[in-house]
């Protein structure tokens, strides 16, 4: 699983400056300052989310969704927003087994780093699903480059696998229910691979594992190895993405 949490740096923004942003019945969740355009101050990346208080401390009914993300600038005292983007899915706060809704990557090594932003649903007996929508800078403007998700016995991974795309890719296991399969035994897993292309992340191919697997990690470490030639490649500590 992609379990990542970017080291933070101290805001120099209150969650109170950022108050007339946040529509009636939203909390921010998450905020992370990150120089995101390559020139100039930081800007500060802040997620809300829908939050009833009254549901219970459970993340699944307390923070509802939906939630929304707003980009502004750290020397910006009016905080006019440079970005504004509206998520599927709730962004709960960090906490326990569950990774802060914000992280970043250098994705595409164009020396620029992308904005990665984690937001979930629960569907009860059926699971979980993860939505993780990447926002950039692209020719002047802050854009949403990728949205990628799995449910919740998948897993998100980054590999240098296509020499025609830049930097690394984004790989998602998706396990795939077979007759006879139960829930918690092994599975095969479709292998879908995301590549940088003409400004957002498109599908390269996918393909699906001969073998049955307990979890994601165990198919992509032996799709890295055997399949795409991979000796060396990003291990991440296990845990929710």
């Amino acid at each position: 699983m992609l379990f990542v949490n970017t080291p933070r740096e101290p805001l120099s923004i209150s969650q109170a400056a950022l108050a007339g942003l946040v529509p009636p019945g939203y909390a921010i969740t998450d905020m992370i300052a990150v120089q995101l355009d390559g020139v100039g101050p930081r800007e500060i990346a802040v997620v809300m989310c829908a939050d009833d208080p009254s549901r219970g401390g459970d993340w699944w009914l307390r923070y509802s969704g939906p939630s929304k993300v707003v980009i502004v600038s750290e020397a910006d005292a009016s905080c006019i927003p440079l970005g504004e983007f509206e998520l599927k899915g709730c962004a709960p706060p960090a906490g326990g087994a569950m990774a802060a809704p914000f992280f970043t990557e250098d994705l595409n090594a164009d020396g620029l780093p992308e904005l990665f932003v984690r937001t979930k649903e629960y569907a009860a007996d059926a699971g979980g699903w993860t939505h993780v929508s990447l926002i950039k800078w692209n020719e002047g403007a802050f854009v949403r480059a990728g949205i990628f998700g799995v449910a919740e016995k998948g897993g998100m991974y980054l590999l240098d696998n296509w020499v025609k795309t830049p930097g690394r890719e984004v790989v998602l296991l998706h396990y795939v229910w077979e007759k006879d399969d139960v829930h918690f035994g092994p599975h095969v897993y479709r292998a879908q691979t995301y590549g940088w292309s003409n400004g957002y992340y498109v599908v390269l191919g996918e393909i699906y594992t001969n073998d049955r697997y307990d979890n994601p990690d165990s198919a992509f470490a032996n799709l890295a190895r055997w399949v795409w030639n991979k000796g060396v490649y990003q291990t991440l500590p296990r845990g929710y993405y």
